[in-house]
């Protein structure tokens, strides 16, 4: 007898078929690359209870996060469109902050794709994860971008921030904590579109917070106030 403790055959196996399928996902060749993500979506499905036991749960979600970032628009949106029958598979593994901070950012930078067909895809697999992942898993990671990812972004994501706010699922905390310092940041945006989509954000983030809004982000940048009256003069006295 000797060596390490018995490696069980069906971890063995997955391991395998993980280390396969990554490397059809990372070839030269688009195609190939495509049908490595097919080969993920079809593995997730057939075999969903020992993968969302694996480390290789959240490595699903890093592969597919590499290949929305693609540079051939025909994977990057097969990658998206994989998105949704990802999450259904692995539900309860997006709401791990790891998984759902790789492929929330990556779908952010996918927002303002000049490809309509990447475009829509990102929206289809945002529309998804919102399904299955609450707003404290996924502000985090779209706040973090707005702050602090490439400026061409920013107008769309504020956008989709401003419809989130809306939503019943989101807290006053949550808000505080991960929205309001992207939009009182975003007031002295000089882009016309970056600063009409965020004028919606503050009226979205007025309407959850009432005077709340005017009190954090006065907190947080004593010039914002008088910022805000500019953009919102009806909300702010």
């Amino acid at each position: 007898a000797g060596g390490g403790p018995a490696v069980n055959p069906i971890n063995r196996e997955l391991d395998d078929e993980f280390k396969a399928i990554a490397a059809t996902i990372g070839a030269t060749d688009w195609r190939m690359r495509t049908d490595g993500i097919e080969q993920l979506v079809a593995l997730l499905g057939s075999k969903t209870g020992a993968v969302r036991r694996s480390k290789h749960a959240v490595a699903s979600f890093d592969l597919l996060a590499q290949r929305i970032a693609d540079g051939n628009s025909k994977v990057s949106v097969c990658a998206l469109q994989a998105v949704p029958r990802v999450v259904d598979s692995l539900s309860d593994v997006v709401a791990d902050s790891a998984a759902c901070n790789v492929i929330v950012t990556a779908l952010c930078n996918s927002l303002a794709s000049t490809n309509a067909a990447v475009r829509g895809a990102t929206e289809e697999a945002f529309a998804a994860l919102q399904g299955v992942a609450d707003h404290a898993t996924l502000l985090p990671p779209m706040a973090n971008v707005a702050h602090f990812g490439s400026p061409r972004v920013r107008a769309p994501l504020v956008e989709l921030l401003a419809e989130m706010v809306a939503s019943p699922k989101a807290t006053r905390a949550q808000l505080v904590k991960h929205v309001v310092p992207v939009a009182v940041r975003l007031l002295d945006e000089g882009k016309a579109e970056v600063k009409t989509a965020n004028a919606k954000l503050l009226r979205a983030l007025h309407a959850a917070l009432g005077g709340a809004l005017v009190d954090e982000a006065t907190r947080l940048n004593g010039a914002s106030y008088h910022k805000l009256r500019t953009v919102m003069p009806e909300a702010v006295q």
